[in-house]
C-alpha cells in the first residue's frame, strides 16, 4: 500500500466513489460520514492524509481540521462544491494543505494531488529518520546522507568504509531498512570466518562485515555473486552491502579480487572520523545522552562546559567511543548532571584502555604473522594461504612489524 487516507464526507455516494478510486490507486482508505466520526477514526488510526468535505452536520470540515491541527501535522485536503473565497482562505490559514473545488476538479486531479502529498510525506519521514540515525550538519555527514538516500532504493552492491566506530553498521542498516531490500532479512556475515563453500544466506540483503578480511576463495565466491554468476537459479540473490575500515586504494593494493572490488567500487559511501566533523560532536552527544538515559530509565544532560570538553577531544574510537563514555557517565551519575570533572576522569580511563587494547591487537597481529611464517618455513605464498590474505598484504605486515622470512625458518 502507498499509504492510508481518511475520507470524510456525509454524502455516501461521493464518499464511496472517491474511496474506490483511491483504493484503485493503491491506497488504504478509511471512511467517515461526518466530522465527529472522522475525528474518532483519525484518533484511532492517524492516517497519512485526510480528505474532508467542508459542509457536514454535527462537525464540519473546518472544525475537524482545527481538532487535527491541535494534535497532529497530518496533511488535510478540504473539498467543497460552492465555498466562498473567504472560506478557502480561512481553511488554508487554519492549516489545510490544499482547498479543492469539487465542481472544478475531477477525480483524476484529486487523486494526483493526494499522491503528491502522501508520497512527499513518506520521503520526509525517511529523510527525518536518516537524520536521526546519522546526526550532524557537517558537509561530510550531509554528503553521506545524500548518498544513502540515493543508493537505498537500488539493488546494486554498496561499499561503506570508514574508521572503526564511525557508524558503518548504522549505514548498512539504513540502506537495508529504508531501501529496496527492506521487505526481508538482513544477514550479517563475519568475513573473518567465512569460507567459500557455505552457499548463499537466505536473505534479501547480506552485510559483508569487514570485507577486507575475506580469504581469497571467499572473495572469488562473492565476486561471482556481485557479477551475477555462480548462484542457484531458484534462489533470490541478496543485495550485497559491504563494510570495511580500509579505503578503496588499500583494497586495490592488497590484491583484492578484481571482480568484487569493481562491483563495490562503483557505489562507495565514506564516513568521516569525528576529528574531521568537530561541529557535529555536541549534537551527537546530546542525542546519545537522550537515547542512553531513556534506555536506563533516567534523565541526564550535558552542561555547556561538558560539550566544550567533548568537542576538544580527538576521539580515536569515533562515535562508538563517545557512546561508551556517555553510557558510563550516565550509569555512574544518578543525578544526571554530566559535568567536566566526571567526564575528564572517564576520558582518562578510556585512553588507558584504548592504549592497552591497541598494544594487544598489534601484538596479536605480529604473533599470527610469525606463526604463519614458521608453519610455512618462511614461504610467503604459503603463509598468505594460512592467514587468508594476499601475498602483498603479508609483505606489508612483515614491513609493518619488522619481520623477515628468516623469522619463520
Amino acid at each position: 500500500m502507498r499509504g492510508c487516507i481518511l475520507v470524510v464526507d456525509d454524502q455516501e455516494s461521493s464518499r464511496q466513489l472517491l474511496a474506490g478510486e483511491l483504493e484503485g490507486a493503491g491506497y488504504a482508505v478509511i471512511e467517515a460520514e461526518d466530522g465527529v466520526e472522522g475525528w474518532a477514526r483519525f484518533c484511532s488510526s492517524e492516517p497519512d492524509l485526510v480528505i474532508t468535505d467542508l459542509a457536514m452536520p454535527r462537525c464540519d470540515g473546518h472544525d475537524l481540521l482545527c481538532r487535527i491541527r491541535d494534535r497532529s501535522d497530518v496533511p488535510v485536503i478540504m473539498i467543497s462544491a460552492n465555498a466562498s473565497l473567504e472560506q478557502a482562505v480561512r481553511a488554508l490559514q487554519a492549516g489545510a494543505s490544499d482547498f479543492v473545488s469539487s465542481e472544478r476538479t475531477d477525480l483524476t486531479d484529486l487523486i494526483g494531488r493526494a499522491g503528491k502529498v502522501v508520497d512527499g510525506r513518506h520521503v520526509g519521514r525517511e529523510q527525518g529518520e536518516l537524520e536521526q540515525r546519522l546526526v550532524g550538519s557537517s558537509d561530510a555527514i550531509q554528503r553521506a546522507r545524500a548518498r544513502i538516500d540515493g543508493l537505498a532504493p537500488l539493488d546494486h552492491p554498496v561499499l561503506v568504509f570508514g574508521e572503526s566506530g564511525t557508524g558503518r553498521h548504522t549505514v548498512v542498516r539504513a540502506l537495508h531498512e529504508l531501501g529496496s531490500s527492506s521487505g526481508g532479512a538482513l544477514v550479517r556475515v563475519d568475513c573473518g570466518s567465512w569460507d567459500s563453500v557455505r552457499g548463499l544466506p537466505r536473505a534479501t540483503a547480506v552485510h559483508l562485515d569487514g570485507v577486507d578480511r575475506l580469504n581469497i576463495g571467499a572473495q572469488a565466491f562473492w565476486g561471482d555473486i556481485a557479477l551475477g554468476r555462480g548462484h542457484v537459479a531458484s534462489q533470490v540473490v541478496p543485495r550485497i552491502l559491504a563494510s570495511t575500515s580500509s579505503c578503496l586504494e588499500a583494497l586495490g593494493e592488497s590484491g583484492f579480487h578484481p571482480g568484487l572490488l569493481a562491483a563495490l567500487a562503483r557505489f562507495p559511501i565514506e564516513l568521516a572520523p569525528l576529528r574531521e566533523r568537530l561541529e557535529d560532536i555536541a549534537q551527537i552527544a546530546d542525542t546519545l545522552v537522550r537515547r542512553i538515559a531513556a534506555s536506563m530509565g533516567r534523565t541526564a544532560r550535558l552542561s555547556a562546559a561538558s560539550r566544550e570538553l567533548l568537542v576538544a577531544r580527538r576521539w580515536p574510537g569515533n562515535i562508538k567511543q563517545l557512546e561508551r563514555l556517555l553510557e558510563r557517565a550516565i550509569a555512574f551519575c544518578p543525578s544526571g548532571a554530566l559535568e567536566p570533572p566526571l567526564l575528564t576522569e572517564l576520558l582518562d580511563e578510556f585512553e588507558d584502555e584504548l592504549g592497552s587494547m591497541r598494544r594487544r591487537r598489534v601484538q596479536g597481529e605480529r604473533e599470527a604473522l610469525l606463526d604463519a611464517l614458521r608453519a610455512s618455513g618462511g614461504n610467503v605464498t604459503r603463509a598468505s594461504g594460512i592467514l587468508g590474505r594476499s601475498r602483498g598484504a603479508v609483505y606489508r605486515l612483515m614491513e609493518k612489524h619488522a619481520v623477515s622470512r628468516a623469522c619463520g625458518q
